[in-house]
């Protein structure tokens, strides 16, 4: 049994219905695969952002949100925050 999952899709799913400007500025993101995804390591309570080979289309203002927002919902450290 892996300790990883996907967590991108819960998070779209818990935003489809959004009331703040940033929340759907998100969504958005999310909904056109901005991300290639966003990956939970549950035993070691991280996790990271997975990129397409080309890049991601996602702005850094949504990485900062989505960081704080993981950390309050499901309690995950962002991993390169907590390797510096």
């Amino acid at each position: 049994m892996s300790d990883r999952k996907n967590i991108e899709y819960e998070i779209f799913e818990k935003l489809e219905n959004a009331t703040t400007k940033i929340a759907q500025k998100v969504f958005d993101v999310l909904n056109r695969d901005g991300i290639a995804g966003i990956i939970a390591d549950t035993r070691n309570n991280v996790f990271w952002f997975e990129y397409y080979s080309s890049g991601n289309n996602c702005p850094a203002y949504v990485y900062q949100w989505l960081k704080k927002y993981i950390k309050r919902e499901y309690g995950y450290n962002y991993l390169y925050d907590v390797v510096k």
